[in-house]
């Protein structure tokens, strides 16, 4: 088992997503999976999409569809769910992810 050092760097994240991309100039903490399933709740709500960590906590409130109701996600790696639309077969349109943006909290580190 690795024991994994938090740190902070200073990088330029580009997130390709479909045909959309997004590149910024940002400090990107790294976490581990086992550090985002630690937040698990609504009221602390992290989540991975595209290896890019999340949080979305202050802002999920009830973001309830007739499909699906986020909070039961808070914790995981949602990247498939969000690209199938929690397996509908359909991507979110671009204007979806753009909206991910300011929620981006970090990258995920790689696993061993």
């Amino acid at each position: 088992m690795f024991a994994w050092v938090r740190f902070i760097v200073t990088a330029t994240v580009i997130i390709s997503v479909g045909s959309v991309i997004f590149a910024e100039e940002q400090k990107a903490r790294i976490f581990t999976a086992e550090e985002v399933a630690k937040h698990g709740a609504s009221t602390d709500c992290f989540m991975i999409i595209d290896n890019q960590v999340c949080d979305f906590t202050k802002k999920l409130g009830p973001h309830k569809t007739k499909f699906m109701d986020i909070e039961g996600f808070c914790g995981m790696d949602i990247t498939q769910n969000f690209k199938t639309k929690n397996g509908k077969g359909r991507n979110h349109n671009p204007a979806s992810y753009k909206m991910l943006e300011p929620f981006f909290i970090g990258k995920l580190a790689p696993s061993k």
